[in-house]
């Protein structure tokens, strides 16, 4: 649900983490959606950095 939802906020229906031509605008906007998230978030447990960690590393890579 959450996914749906950020799908049709966020992105178009041509692109896909999966397309050459629209990865890194979709790479981009996920690494500013986690920012967000992370400057937004006042209680973050440390589940939430593991979770954190993760992703970034995921991202940047």
């Amino acid at each position: 649900m959450f996914a749906e939802r950020f799908k049709d906020s966020y992105l178009s229906n041509n692109q896909s983490i999966y397309d050459g031509d629209t990865y890194a605008a979709i790479i981009n906007i996920l690494k500013e959606s986690l920012e967000q998230i992370d400057h937004h978030t006042f209680y973050k447990h440390a589940d939430y950095w593991e979770l954190y960690e993760a992703m970034k590393t995921f991202l940047d890579n």
